[in-house]
């Protein structure tokens, strides 16, 4: 992705050093959501919106 996190932890670059991002990506549920969720704001940033 190479996008910084700048979400709730000070300091985390990348999963290494974020515990959030651990939990995420240790979880076979939160994972599937996480990338449903991902999928669906691509798709809406490609929607035209007016």
């Amino acid at each position: 992705m190479g996008e910084p996190c700048t979400l709730c932890f000070p300091g985390a670059d990348g999963p290494q050093n974020c515990g959030l991002v651990y939990l995420v990506q240790s979880d076979p549920e939160l994972r599937e959501r996480l990338a449903e969720k991902r999928l669906q704001a691509k798709a809406d940033a490609l929607t035209p919106t007016g």
